[in-house]
């Protein structure tokens, strides 16, 4: 049985961590924005004739700006404090790291391209479009976070088989 006080102290550090991580990060977002812009360039252009100047992405009927919030800094900082409240050390919180923020900003750069490619086929408002698809982040995350915690369950496994096997071979 889980002990129930860990857990909310847990969930506290969580939500006392994330606005501390986001305020860290957020100068990411600045320096994000020519990455972003450039990765979803590379990967529009596989798909629709399009070029990149600066931090906009331009289509054949449309053009994209990339500007801060569309690092996804934010949801980073949210999945970091995750990591940082349930690492038990750092090689954890590395492996952690490394595995979800990849797995959000490549989310983040295919939904900027999603928005991108249904924005020059389809007639709708470009900003409707990108309201509704910008929800994808949050289950990316969501991913980014379940997965982080199966990995360290994976991990906590190895390592009890580990010391289990050190013990035999001492003995």
């Amino acid at each position: 049985m889980v002990n129930l006080d860990k857990w909310i102290r847990t969930i506290l550090k969580f939500f006392i961590l994330t606005p501390i991580v986001y305020v860290i990060m957020k100068p990411l977002e600045d320096f994000l924005i020519k990455y972003v812009a450039f990765h979803s360039y590379l990967i529009l252009k596989m798909f629709e004739p399009c070029y990149l100047e600066d931090s906009v992405i331009h289509l054949s009927n449309l053009s994209i700006e990339i500007i801060g919030v569309c690092t996804g800094v934010t949801l980073m900082a949210i999945y970091i404090s995750l990591v940082v409240v349930t690492a038990k050390n750092f090689k954890e919180f590395f492996i952690g790291s490394l595995v979800g923020l990849f797995l959000i900003y490549l989310g983040n750069v295919l939904r900027i391209c999603l928005i991108a490619f249904i924005g020059t086929h389809e007639s709708y408002n470009i900003q409707t479009i990108h309201d509704i698809i910008s929800y994808i982040d949050v289950p990316i995350t969501v991913f980014a976070s379940i997965l982080w915690l199966k990995i360290q369950n994976l991990m906590d496994k190895s390592n009890k088989i580990s010391k289990k096997i050190k013990k035999i071979k001492e003995d």
